[in-house]
């Protein structure tokens, strides 16, 4: 079997399909609408699932069915059992204007990675991952997000 070499015309699409395939993986933050947020989140009236990624005590690692209205937490439930969430607890949580906060607010530049995906239907950060400091072990933090219902 013959391979195609570097100046074939099979090299160069190959390259390019792998090149678009591997830049697929990677989000990358920019200065667009999406990720400013907007103030129609603040009046809004929703629910969804949540839950935070830490190296820390429950309830982190579930999932959470959050309701929210004009900003303000209303209840947290567990998602599967329904179980109702302390409200001491609600601190992990976030509305989706304080995860657009969230990532407004942390600069690339002041930790050693952040990652932020949106969701394709209503564009809020559906998963956002930081780690603040590159050789520093469990400093990490995350939330992902999901089932939104807009209810109003």
């Amino acid at each position: 079997m013959k391979y195609p070499t570097k100046n074939s015309a099979l090299f160069n699409f190959l390259l390019l399909v792998v090149f678009f395939t591997m830049s697929a993986c990677f989000t990358f933050i920019t200065d667009s609408d999406e990720d400013t947020g907007n103030t129609e989140w603040e009046t809004a009236f929703y629910e969804f699932e949540q839950r935070f990624v830490c190296f820390c005590v429950e309830p982190a690692g579930r999932f959470q069915r959050i309701l929210v209205k004009e900003n303000k937490i209303l209840s947290i439930v567990d998602a599967v059992s329904e179980a109702p969430l302390a409200e001491d607890k609600y601190r992990f949580f976030k509305t989706v204007s304080q995860l657009f906060e969230l990532v407004n607010t942390t600069h690339p530049d002041s930790v050693a990675m952040i990652r932020v995906t949106y969701d394709s239907t209503y564009g809020y950060p559906n998963e956002i991952y930081i780690d603040y400091y590159e050789n520093i072990a469990d400093d990490e933090i995350g939330t992902e997000s999901r089932n939104m219902r807009l209810l109003r």
